[in-house]
């Protein structure tokens, strides 16, 4: 009979010991394969909410905890899809497949003609592409179009949970609504951001649709100010930092590759906020 021995942690190789070249194997032979990185440019590059952006970089990881991911980490329960109550829940059926999901898509496009993409990756990477509307120059109807997708699948997410913790159920209609409303009080804090070219017909009233506030004429480009959350945050920072009645060091530096071109600078603020030295 063999003895009683107490459990230990161990690397998962028949010495249970972790060494590099164990380590290595690990790696390599991994069947996980990464997200192509290209996919994110669409969620970086046109920011909307803060927590809407980090959310659907997580979706499209395939890492929020929809029924069939928390089964993954030993998580039992009931399985069904909370707004359709048929099929099991994944994230591509919450987000794509479920048929009222595809209700409140059809609603949001104002289209049946149009085919989702298969796989959500794709949905977010591709999007520009799928748009009926020549986007060339036309910076804050490009941004109202790519947002779709991230507002649309916000507000989904949002009724699947008040579905589930709050016993509170909206109809596809309403759902409809809140994802425009989002998406239009949004885009009206994009002060800075214009149309370069003059849109058509469709265009305009599509994007009035949106933005009541929407001014349609036709200059260039400014940069985008940050959206309101942002701002907040820095106006609190401001008055922190102004109350302490000290000067403030900001330096940051870089290098391209070892032992190459390098390069540094840095700002002294005064307690009120202005600028006292810059220096690089």
């Amino acid at each position: 009979m063999k003895a009683i021995v107490k459990d230990k942690r161990g690397w998962g190789s028949t010495s249970g010991s972790y060494t590099v070249v164990e380590g290595y194997k690990s790696i390599t032979t991994t069947t996980n394969i990464p997200p192509d990185p290209t996919q994110w440019r669409f969620i970086w590059a046109f920011p909307s909410l803060p927590k809407i952006d980090f959310f659907c970089w997580t979706l499209a990881h395939n890492n929020i905890l929809t029924k069939d991911n928390l089964r993954k980490c030993g998580m039992e329960g009931p399985s069904r899809c909370p707004l359709c109550l048929s099929e099991e829940e994944s994230a591509i059926h919450l987000m794509l497949l479920c048929p009222f999901a595809r209700e409140v898509w059809r609603g949001v496009l104002r289209s049946g003609a149009m085919e989702l993409p298969g796989n959500i990756p794709f949905l977010l990477h591709n999007w520009a592409k799928l748009s009926p509307f020549n986007l060339t120059k036309k910076y804050l109807l490009k941004t109202a179009w790519i947002w779709i997708p991230k507002f649309t699948c916000w507000k989904l997410w949002w009724e699947r949970n008040n579905r589930l913790f709050k016993d509170e159920k909206c109809n596809t209609s309403k759902i409809i609504i809140k994802i425009q409303a989002l998406l239009g009080e949004t885009l009206d804090t994009k002060h800075g951001l214009r149309n370069e070219a003059a849109m058509d017909n469709a265009e305009e009233i599509w994007l009035k649709d949106l933005v009541p506030n929407y001014d349609s004429e036709t200059i260039p480009p400014a940069l985008p100010q940050a959206n309101w959350e942002i701002h907040l945050e820095e106006q609190e920072f401001i008055k922190w930092r102004s109350a302490l009645g000290e000067h403030y060091l900001f330096f940051d530096g870089a290098s391209k590759g070892n032992l190459r071109a390098v390069g540094g600078g840095g700002v002294i603020l005064n307690p009120d906020g202005s600028t006292e030295i810059r220096f690089h």
